[in-house]
């Protein structure tokens, strides 16, 4: 009769020792998401808001921190992206994003349309920075000399 109380007892204390070791071994995600705060219009002149790539970061569908956030274009085709000189792979930035991190993100389009998404701009909304940089997508032109003298070759076609 001891021998088995004995057993009993090792028996329940092994069983309440899994069940301890059971309940403190569940494990928690480490892993936290950022928050993306409203969203903003830029309101600058729209000639300000022509950027290039970097290529330092990817394009998301959200904020790249927030939980859910998609790859629309990878670092690599950023790099690609940041350099052309074709006039379609510049973006117009037109709207921004403020994490509870502090990290500002960019809404972005591509001049072509083809991208579309948010891309880091740094810890500032007041200048681009991270992913974007500003692009000077016009050039200043001389007005010629000559002024009179032109004409028109066709009248029928060409009329003012």
């Amino acid at each position: 009769m001891q021998s088995s109380l004995k057993k009993s007892l090792y028996l329940g204390l092994a069983a309440l020792s899994f069940a301890g070791v059971a309940a403190v071994s569940t494990t928690a995600s480490a892993k936290s998401y950022a928050t993306a705060g409203a969203y903003t219009t830029l309101k600058t002149d729209a000639t300000k808001r022509n950027v290039e790539a970097t290529g330092t970061n990817a394009l998301y569908t959200k904020p790249g921190t927030v939980k859910g956030a998609k790859v629309v274009a990878s670092k690599a085709t950023m790099a690609k992206l940041a350099s052309s000189k074709k006039s379609a792979d510049y973006f117009r930035a037109y709207g921004v994003k403020t994490t509870n991190r502090g990290s500002v993100y960019y809404r972005v389009v591509s001049m072509d349309g083809k991208y579309r998404g948010y891309v880091y701009g740094g810890k500032s909304d007041t200048a681009f920075a991270g992913g974007i940089k500003s692009a000077d997508t016009t050039t200043t032109a001389t007005t010629p000399t000559k002024t009179a003298g032109y004409y028109l070759k066709d009248a029928s076609k060409n009329t003012l």
